[in-house]
Formats: structure tokens, sequence, C-alpha cells
């Protein structure tokens, strides 16, 4: 015989959901504690929340195949307490997608409040601009704890480690950092932001590494403020 907290707690197994957005929209949920509803994808459909299972999701900012630097973990089953999340595929009106792994997609209609609440973790990717000051994360770090920088970068379909495509900081790096400056008499402008001055550097490096490491990226600011 099915007992009553069987039932009670089967609608509950959903697992840990994420929801993948950037810097400036992470500061705005934690700040309003609400993870804001949009249907700007589907003018004529009531504004939904996007979830999904796939822990790779759009996960990118360093190079990576995704859009989005930052990877918010929610409890799904404390969080289906309170909301209806429901199976959606969001390319069903695209025959040439129907075998698409979005199967792995979730929405909620309508904002979710309280949304600190149901949150397990919040990854940073390393590539994020706004870890080029160490002093402002550190901040947002010591209000969340929940908040972490991660050592991985996505390549493809797997993680990998930061370090293995990073190019390190170190005294020839740093000098030949100086003499790009120098010669070409760099100097720092509003209109040439942070991550177009880093992908200029990038280049000019030229190394066998994807990306610098966070402490590269933060000495090459420090020298052109």
């Amino acid at each position: 015989m099915i007992k009553l907290i069987d039932l009670l707690n089967e609608g509950k197994q959903v697992g840990t959901l994420y929801h993948f957005t950037d810097m400036s929209s992470l500061l705005n949920i934690l700040k309003t504690n609400t993870l804001k509803a949009s249907n700007k994808f589907e003018k004529d459909k009531l504004p939904t929340v996007s979830l999904t299972r796939d822990k790779l999701g759009d996960i990118g900012g360093v190079g990576g195949t995704g859009t989005k630097t930052v990877r918010i973990s929610i409890d799904g089953n404390k969080l289906s307490n309170k909301y209806k999340i429901t199976p959606y595929n969001y390319y069903f009106n695209y025959p040439d997608y129907k075998e698409s792994e979005d199967e792995m997609e979730e929405i909620v209609q309508g904002d979710i409040k309280n949304i600190i609440d149901y949150i397990i973790e919040v990854r940073i990717s390393p590539g994020s601009e706004e870890l080029y000051n160490p002093n402002s994360i550190k901040n947002l770090i010591d209000k969340y704890p929940f908040i972490k920088v991660s050592d991985k970068i996505r390549r493809g379909k797997k993680f990998v480690d930061y370090n293995q495509v990073a190019l390190p900081l170190t005294d020839d790096v740093k000098q030949y950092i100086d003499n790009i400056i120098t010669k070409e008499k760099i100097e720092y402008s509003s209109d040439f932001p942070n991550y177009e001055m880093i992908e200029y550097f990038n280049k000019k490096l030229n190394t066998k590494y994807d990306t610098l490491t966070i402490d590269v990226k933060r000495y090459i600011i420090s020298k052109l403020k």
C-alpha cells in the first residue's frame, strides 16, 4: 500500500537544476533576491525562467563555446515545493532540431522569488571580466559564501583545468607586457574596454596557451591605469 509520505516525496525528486547568466545579471539577482522571468525569445508566451539539468549548459567566457560566465546551481527538489517545474523544448518549432538535447530543459512560469533560499552554489568562470578587480569579487564572496570562482573552463563537452590552458604570470611575462606598453605607448582609455585590452595582449603574447590567467589580466590592467 502506497503511503501518503511517498506520494508527497515523489513529486519532489527533481535534483539539481542550473541557470546560466552573466555577472551583471547575477548581481541584480542577488540584490533583488529574484530570478526574473523573460519571454524575449517568444513574445507570444508567458514570461518564464529557463533552467536546465545540463551543468555544462551555456557557460563560457574563456574561449569556451558558451556566452555566459556564471552558473547558478539550484535545489530543484526544494524549488518544486513552491513552483511548478515543467519540461520544455525550445526547438519544438524547428524540425531539424527534433533530436536536440533540449530534453534537459525546464521552465518555471513567472519570477522565482526568494531565489537565495534555493541556491546551492554559484560558480563564476575564471574568465569573467569582473574578476579583474580582486577586491570587488572578494567582497561578493564574503557576503555570499555560496559563490565560488571556478578553476575549470569549458572545452567542448567537458571542463578542463584552467591552469592548463591559461598563461601564468612570470617575471618574463611581466617584462614582455611592460615592453609592449612602452614600445607601443599604450594608455588606458574608457573607450577601450578591459576585455578588448586583454584580447589585444593575448594576441601580442602569442603563446601556446588559449588565454591568460587572472593574474596576468590583472597585471595588464594595473599597468595601464
